[in-house]
């Protein structure tokens, strides 16, 4: 869907500047299709829907339960302080009937211990994958839109001249102008072509800045390899007594890094 849209509805147009007497050559990255934050927010749906399932596996398969059905307040716990995390398993008892090794996993991570350290627990992918789910669920759909970090635009004039510009930015966003140039003298027409590496990102500057222009692709196979192959394998160990055969790759930190910056 993301291809599609950038193919087919993203890329340049001229237009006359009466102000200077030049034509603007202007990117053209509209929001996306409403599609797109829809499948956004299932994916980020499915993903932390996973947590509680393990949660509600593992105590449905505890021999101590005897069988017992799991409470409906069950459920995977994601707090950013000490206190809240403390009411959810005190309170609203979400970790009931769980064993304590899984109970301990699962308060090891999370995202409070990152803020006491006094890091950017922001940063944290439990709490971004959290984040995200309550807004897609409370507030409103996943708002993204398209953003290019490179232009490519070549003017030719019928006379043989010539102008090949590229662009490269950290971001290049809807109705930018690129470039400007001076109608032909002869009057004859000029042939403008132009070229953008467009990616479709997340908006939510003011409840998760980290996000804000990240690419919605990018991030999401994150958190996904995150749930996957980071925390999956962990869980699986505690319910079936022992590890699985290692795998023959390089290891590789797999926490969710925005550009350019570091990641507790």
């Amino acid at each position: 869907m993301i291809r599609r849209f950038v193919r087919n509805d993203c890329g340049t147009f001229t237009k006359f500047n009466p102000k200077t007497g030049d034509y603007d050559v202007i990117a053209k990255m509209p929001d996306p299709p409403p599609i797109i934050g829809m499948l956004i927010g299932d994916c980020v749906h499915n993903l932390r829907s996973a947590l509680d399932h393990i949660v509600y596996a593992l105590i449905l398969t505890n021999p101590a339960r005897n069988g017992e059905l799991p409470s409906s307040k069950a459920m995977f716990p994601i707090r950013d302080t000490r206190e809240g995390y403390s009411h959810q398993i005190h309170k609203m008892k979400r970790l009931d009937g769980v064993p304590d090794a899984v109970a301990a996993l699962i308060e090891t991570l999370q995202p409070y211990h990152t803020r006491e350290k006094g890091l950017d627990y922001t940063l944290h992918p439990l709490w971004v994958l959290d984040k995200l789910d309550n807004i897609d669920k409370h507030r409103r759909l996943a708002i993204a839109s398209g953003i290019a970090r490179h232009a490519h635009v070549a003017i030719r004039y019928s006379d043989g001249g010539e102008t090949d510009i590229t662009l490269l930015q950290d971001m290049i966003y809807d109705r930018a102008i690129l470039t400007s140039y001076p109608p032909a003298r002869d009057g004859t027409e000029v042939k403008v072509s132009g070229g953008l590496m467009v990616y479709v990102a997340f908006k939510e500057t003011r409840e998760i800045p980290a996000l804000d222009d990240e690419d919605v692709f990018r991030v999401l196979m994150q958190l996904t390899d995150y749930v996957g192959n980071v925390l999956l394998p962990r869980f699986r160990r505690l319910a079936t007594g022992h590890s699985p055969a290692p795998k023959r790759r390089r290891r590789q930190d797999r926490r969710w890094k925005p550009k350019g910056t570091s990641n507790p």
